[in-house]
């Protein structure tokens, strides 16, 4: 839909913002440092999922939940509130509530300590260390966004040749999901699923992206075998 929205988000009082700015400031530090870890750090981050989920969620499930989050749309690097999200929040609250109408997005967002940490460095820095550990493990591309979608692609048919040399695969960025999509093509069949951003750039996941791009590959192939014309849209 491309819809805009504000998901969770952490609030408090104005008051309390003035008495205990310190308190404020080491919060939202610990916030952006807790969504670099999700970033960078998959096995822990899946660990954590394992552990609010449920014990019954199995390791398939777990996966595609990161893989599906990770993403500039759900955890921003640099967590601005999006005001344009709580507009939209404003004007479904505003169907049920007439005062919400009178309000703007800007009366409720505090951006002050972001802005900070984003000013002095703070955020980039974070990242940054990780570019470290990226130059010397395996990833798929070290570029981002629609810069990326040709190593993909290279990559991508590499890979698929490995199973049958006869599927073509195409790439391109989907910029409202942060997410690759990757088309797979043999004769008149057609299977299309996507690599999330995370996917491509976190490092040592190459092995995982190459999994599971066989295994759409052999999934491609089961549906000719079953003569069906297009299998699996988006997921």
């Amino acid at each position: 839909m491309g819809l805009v929205f504000q998901h969770t988000g952490v609030a408090t009082t104005r008051r309390f913002i003035k008495e205990h700015p310190e308190t404020v400031r080491r919060y939202v530090r610990a916030h952006v440092e807790a969504v670099q870890k999700m970033w960078t750090d998959r096995e822990a981050t899946i660990t954590a999922l394992s552990k609010y989920m449920g014990s019954g969620v199995d390791r398939e499930t777990l996966e595609k939940s990161y893989e599906n989050v990770m993403t500039e749309a759900f955890y921003p690097k640099k967590q601005y509130p999006s005001l344009e999200g709580l507009k939209t929040v404003l004007e479904d609250i505003s169907e049920r509530d007439p005062r919400a109408k009178t309000v703007k997005p800007e009366q409720f967002v505090d951006f002050s300590f972001i802005k900070e940490l984003d000013g002095n460095g703070f955020i980039d820095g974070l990242y940054k260390r990780n570019e470290v550990v990226y130059r010397n493990l395996a990833v798929i591309s070290p570029k981002q966004g629609e810069a990326a979608s040709s190593d993909i692609q290279d990559w991508a048919n590499s890979v698929a040749r490995q199973v049958d040399d006869r599927v073509a695969v195409d790439v391109y960025y989907d910029d409202d999901s942060s997410t690759y999509v990757l088309r797979l093509v043999k004769g008149a069949r057609v299977l299309v699923f996507r690599l999330s951003e995370a996917q491509v750039r976190t490092s040592g996941r190459e092995a995982e992206c190459e999994r599971t791009l066989k295994r759409k590959v052999k999934d491609l192939n089961r549906s000719e075998e079953s003569g069906v014309q297009s299998v699996q849209p988006f997921q």
